[in-house]
């Protein structure tokens, strides 16, 4: 860096170097592009310090471009600034290893400042008239070289700084709801964790005893996440191989008490080529006071020299009770009863949970007496094949009885086939079994091809199988990836309820390079954009944003049509995160750019949306006339188009625009032919959030039995469909009609759970809202 300008010529002369030249193989108009990029991001991400870094540097990048006309020069500048480019994109990419904190905003702002500096600097050496002569003075190169060696620095913290994946807490599946027997287990583990400053738990045993449920339910319980709060972490060790050094972000991260149920610890403790390094890891883990441990591990002995609480005796995790088998049988078989061949078969299965849960979703289709009798017939061929009478061949028998079954690929063995949900983490060291994975995930394309028209239907024949397909996909695309997988996730994509699970799939599905190359990936990043903006991941979502332009601007586009829309795409997710943020100014900007882009390329749904959220804009600004104005014309536009959803939504928003202006009568009629016509395409997002509005306009008459009918239903659909936010606001509707009737009990503790969800949504305005209260 202290050569970088030695051979500049005066500010009179002219420099060499054509405009564009690429000397270090990185083009100077593309830098500044990406760090004007940027800067625009991380504005919206609320990161000043970081937008200015970046504004500031591009300034340095153009007057070092303007007045250099040494190539080598320029190219150790422009490596040099590349790398500074790519440390700070990090911050906008917790994926790529960098959480925000309230250290790391210092950091940068501190960098800011020593930049602006500089910058001055620079410009004032630019503008002397020697300026070629004045750099070769010592001064000036201990300035240049102070600024190569503070930048050295700060790129050096960045990396040092704390790593997080957030698809650790996005991926964290939910507890099962069959889960019998095991309540005095779960009460050791809650209280083993809450007693002191930390604990060590190992749910030891092998496959199918239910050691994962039995994890999950004691991290759920009250008393568990009341200690813990946001930082308890579900790590699927199968899945996951950076899982150490995620780890290891995480204890960093935090000074507060610690989470961490490492699932399936058997995956590294037994395939790593360095056990020691596994080892000294877990060690490393429980040797720190404010992080407690709950392994989950097949085997009878935990890892590593600590000392392990295991749940349910030093053999490991028992065999259910024959009372709590058959409660957990006939929850899941309604057809079923209480009768002595239930029990013996029930005997027959060791009472193991996973095959009772095999044989009770078995039994939905087939009677008793038939399954029984499968039953048997399946495990003599077992025995006469040479396998041991044991309890692990009573389990392969239920698992190959239930893959038997889906072999006839007919709409009965369909119907009964939520068992593969149990299977993954179920059957004995499934990850080996190749073509058993190879078989189920065939069943699964062909089953998410086929799934009902209906939205309600479908996504409840997926209901159980949600974490079987994560597991099973992510698998296949490392072993034998194919187009029809990648289809598969993207129909799976089109419900909201399972947008944790698919997250985790759109990641590992960006590991492999498909047909259509890197405009595949930016059409899965586009979708990984959607569903974190829904989830009010918004930094994560604008991180994603910038890695499609950083994309974008590497392809070489065969069609200019193609690379307007992605900027356009890009210019129009960003105007609807601003908006959802209530940055109202940079989201008109943002989507009015978006929306002539769209028009240039004659894109009309593109330019529809855009004055639909224009037009929303406007109504959340209670200018009124301007919203009606805009989401009238986009309404017509979806209508031409054939764009149902489209219109729909803007009749509900113009729905409500006569409810926040008291015109009940109108408003009613729009949110029930909105509703209506969400129904009629699967639409429950939309038709639950007419169901709300409607509920708010009898709660704002005092027709309350009404309104908490309607809010109640509202509440029930946003949360079948994982819609938190509808379900906290509904929350709040509920909590305000209880007050309003000096029902303050029932008020307070509907106003706290709306309260604490805005909370963990970090939904300001809703917390505002229930402050205010």
């Amino acid at each position: 860096m202290s050569k970088l300008m030695v051979k500049f010529k005066p500010l009179s002369g002219k420099a060499t170097r054509k405009e564009g030249d690429i000397p270090s193989g990185v083009d100077l108009s593309h830098l500044k592009l990406g760090l004007g990029t940027l800067s625009n991001i991380a504005e919206a991400a609320g990161i000043t310090p970081l937008a200015k870094t970046a504004e500031i540097l591009k300034d340095i990048v153009e007057i070092i471009e303007k007045k250099g006309e040494n190539t080598e020069a320029v190219k150790d500048f422009t490596q040099f600034a590349s790398e500074l480019h790519q440390s700070l994109k990090k911050v906008l990419s917790p994926e790529d290893g960098v959480q925000m904190s309230n250290d790391l905003h210092e950091k940068i702002e501190g960098f800011q400042q020593y930049l602006e500096d500089s910058q001055k600097t620079l410009k004032g050496l630019a503008h002397r008239s020697k300026f070629g002569a004045l750099l070769h003075a010592e001064r000036d190169e201990k300035v240049l070289a102070g600024f190569k060696e503070r930048s050295n620095r700060f790129m050096n913290s960045l990396n040092n700084a704390t790593i997080t994946y957030e698809s650790i807490k996005l991926a964290t599946p939910t507890a099962p709801g069959v889960f019998t027997g095991r309540d005095e287990l779960v009460t050791a583990g809650v209280d083993k964790l809450c007693q002191g400053d930390h604990a060590h738990l190992a749910i030891m045993g092998t496959g199918g005893m239910g050691k994962t449920s039995l994890a999950l339910h004691i991290m759920e319980h009250a008393k568990v996440r009341e200690k813990f709060q946001e930082h308890a972490y579900f790590v699927p060790c199968e899945m996951m191989p950076d899982a150490p050094s995620i780890i290891q972000g995480m204890l960093q991260s935090s000074q507060e008490p610690i989470l961490l149920v490492l699932d399936n610890f058997e995956t590294p403790w037994y395939s790593s080529t360095d056990q020691n390094a596994v080892q000294n890891l877990i060690e490393k883990i429980c040797g720190q006071r404010r992080v407690s441990v709950i392994v989950t591990m097949r085997g009878a002995e935990g890892p590593g020299n600590i000392e392990w609480n295991k749940l349910g005796g030093q053999s490991g995790l028992p065999p259910l009770t024959l009372e709590a088998a058959r409660e957990a049988f006939l929850s899941i078989s309604k057809n079923a009863n209480a009768s002595e061949d239930l029990d013996a078969l029930l005997k027959e299965l060791d009472c193991m949970p996973l095959a009772v849960l095999l044989m009770a979703q078995l039994s939905k289709r087939l009677a008793l007496d038939i399954l029984i009798k499968n039953w048997k017939n399946n495990k003599t061929d077992m025995l006469r094949n040479g396998n041991q009478d044991s309890r692990l061949t009573n389990m392969n028998t239920s698992i190959d009885l239930s893959l038997k079954m889906l072999e006839s690929h007919n709409a009965a063995s369909m119907n009964i086939l939520p068992l593969l949900a149990y299977l993954p983490n179920g059957m004995p060291l499934w990850s080996l079994n190749l073509s058993q994975i190879y078989q189920i995930s065939n069943f699964y394309v062909q089953l998410l091809h086929d799934l009902p028209d209906s939205g309600v239907e479908a996504q409840d024949l997926l209901e159980g199988h949600t974490a079987n397909i994560q597991t099973i996909f992510t698998r296949q695309i490392d072993i034998a990836p194919q187009e029809a997988h990648l289809k598969a996730i993207y129909c799976f994509a089109e419900f909201t309820k399972f947008y944790p699970q698919i997250l985790v799939m759109l990641d590992k599905a960006l590991s492999h390079n498909w047909d259509s190359g890197q405009q595949e990936h930016i059409k899965i990043r586009f979708k990984k954009v959607y569903i974190m903006r829904f989830r009010g991941f918004y930094r994560e979502a604008i991180s994603e944003i910038l890695k499609i332009q950083t994309i974008h601007m590497q392809i070489v586009p065969n069609d200019q049509k193609v690379q307007i829309k992605t900027l356009a795409n890009c210019h129009k997710e960003l105007g609807e995160i601003h908006y959802l943020q209530d940055q109202h100014t940079q989201a008109i900007e943002k989507l009015t750019n978006a929306q002539t882009e769209f028009e240039n390329i004659g894109d009309r749904l593109g330019a529809a949306q855009c004055l639909r959220d224009l037009g929303n804009i406007h109504r959340m600004q209670n200018e009124y006339p301007q919203a009606i104005e805009k989401l009238t014309n986009a309404q017509t536009e979806f209508e031409k188009i054939g764009h149902r959803l489209g219109a729909a939504q803007c009749l509900r928003s113009l729905g409500d625009i006569h409810r926040m202006q008291n015109e009940y009568p109108q408003a009613i009629e729009k949110l029930t032919n909105a509703q209506t016509e969400f129904e009629k395409i699967g639409g429950r997002l939309g038709a639950a959030q007419c169901i709300k509005s409607l509920g708010d306009i009898h709660r704002m008459q005092s027709e309350y039995p009404q309104a908490i009918e309607k809010l109640t239903n509202a509440q029930t659909e946003f949360e079948k469909i994982g819609e938190r936010l509808g379900a906290a606001q509904c929350l709040q509707g509920l909590g305000d009609i209880h007050r309003m009737q000096n029902k303050y009990p029932q008020a307070i503790e509907k106003l706290t759970n709306a309260q604490t969800e805005f909370e963990k949504i970090g939904d300001k305005q809703g917390l505002h809202n229930v402050c205010g209260v």
